[in-house]
């Protein structure tokens, strides 16, 4: 993705030019959903510790049982998707906020946001 930003406006690794935007879906039986969304928040902790980034607000936006017709599939399906993540983070100690509702259609996800400080001295 490209955007022409003024160059006052530029900050290092935070406001950019340039840069690329990936995402990922993993495909997997109900057994392996654990193991993968561990590995999947272990590399992606490891990459921005790496850049020097520490600092991480994790958010696990699930569906909203209440209107299950806004979300294909079935109810105990997305409920075990749900139940895996949050498991899967209180194994690996992260906090979270739960974000009913804000879900893909395909599934509940987990967003990791950077938490940085732009007045120039750390992050």
């Amino acid at each position: 993705m490209y955007r022409y930003e003024r160059s006052g406006v530029l900050h290092g690794l935070l406001r950019v030019r340039g840069f690329t935007q990936d995402d990922a879906h993993i495909f997997c039986m109900p057994s392996q959903i654990e193991a993968e969304v561990e590995a999947c928040i272990e590399f992606a902790y490891a990459v921005m510790k790496n850049f020097g980034f520490d600092k991480f607000e994790v958010e696990l936006s699930d569906w909203d049982p209440k209107h299950p017709e806004n979300y294909p599939g079935k109810a105990e399906d997305w409920q075990h998707a749900s139940d895996s993540l949050a498991r899967t983070m209180a194994r690996l100690k992260i906090p979270y906020k739960k974000m009913a509702g804000e879900g893909a259609f395909y599934g509940p996800k987990i967003d990791i946001k950077l938490m940085t400080r732009l007045d120039g001295h750390g992050n």
